[in-house]
């Protein structure tokens, strides 16, 4: 059987939430204690996540996806997101200095400019 490489995405996707899952079921604390330790260095992590991210545009885009239908699912993935962020939000909110939100977030906010305007471009251009 040969699988897809958006087959193949969906796979690793399906492994790690359930390793995940499990592990959060199994050892709560343990896996508290694994994601303290990975965010400690979100500078690391930042370059990481923007390196996977990159990998797996690539990926998509040479799967025959349009950056449109790409930027559709992430609405949706977003919308999920958005579920479990409510629980927290309330606590994040008084953490974030929204007078240096661009200062602090100009790398994801330009990724985010750069797809809409991709987007944009290729559903009117």
């Amino acid at each position: 059987m040969s699988l897809t490489t958006i087959e193949v995405l969906t796979v690793i996707t399906v492994l790690v939430v359930a390793i995940k899952l499990l592990w959060l079921l199994l050892s709560l604390k343990s896996f508290s204690n694994f994601a303290k330790a990975i965010y400690r260095k979100p500078k690391l992590i930042k370059v990481i996540f923007l390196v996977l991210a990159g990998i797996i545009l690539y990926f998509l885009l040479g799967a025959g996806m349009k950056i449109t239908e790409i930027i559709a699912v992430s609405l949706f993935a977003s919308m999920l997101m958005g579920i479990g962020f409510a629980s927290y939000a309330e606590k994040l909110i008084e953490q974030i200095d929204f007078k240096h939100v661009f200062r602090t977030q100009w790398c994801y906010t330009l990724i985010w400019v750069i797809l809409l305007v991709w987007g944009v471009w290729e559903i009117f251009c």
